[in-house]
């Protein structure tokens, strides 16, 4: 069962109640395009080897909140955020939070972002194709997205663009707390 009461921010879905804490906005056509999961469903599956060699797989994370941040090297809405989002990883990680980027760019670009987001941020190439990671988290080419998984699996928040950093800090909040 999915039910979804806007106007009083209720969310239902398999028996879980979630309030959400703010109104759902009118996606802009660049959103859209970056959509990203579906929130309150179990977040897709995300496994493979980051550039700096470390394994990761989403489902070994269970109990932390896990912020999966899609980007690309030669994104120049990309470059705001980066900031924030590496100081939040760095800030955050003692309370939970693992924070996992996706390069969406060009094979080869990897090693130079993975140099930008810092050593604790693992970073994975997007893949081509069906099983790609872009497309199992339905992500378009307006970057950056920021998928918020909560503690249990669940998408709790997807934003986008470079205006995403803004949202960044209140959401983590919101999962750390």
């Amino acid at each position: 069962m999915v039910a979804v009461v806007v106007g009083a921010g209720l969310l239902l879905h398999r028996g879980t109640t979630r309030f959400l804490t703010e109104p759902l906005p009118t996606p802009s056509p660049a959103a859209a395009r970056s959509a990203g999961p579906e929130v309150g469903t179990v977040a897709p599956a995300l496994t493979g080897r980051a550039w700096s060699g470390a394994a990761v797989d989403l489902g070994r994370l269970h109990g932390r909140v896990v912020l999966v941040v899609f980007l690309r090297a030669t994104c120049p809405a990309c470059a705001g955020p980066l900031a924030a989002i590496e100081g939040a990883a760095r800030r955050q990680r003692a309370a939970g939070l693992t924070v996992i980027g996706v390069d969406t760019g060009a094979p080869g670009g990897g090693p130079a972002l993975q140099r930008r987001l810092g050593p604790g941020i693992p970073l994975l190439a997007a893949g081509t194709g069906a099983g790609s990671i872009t497309r199992r988290y339905q992500v378009g080419s307006g970057l950056p997205v920021l998928v918020f998984v909560a503690r249990d699996g669940w998408v709790a928040a997807v934003t986008g663009g470079p205006r995403s950093g803004q949202r960044l800090s209140r959401e983590l909040r919101r999962l750390l707390a």
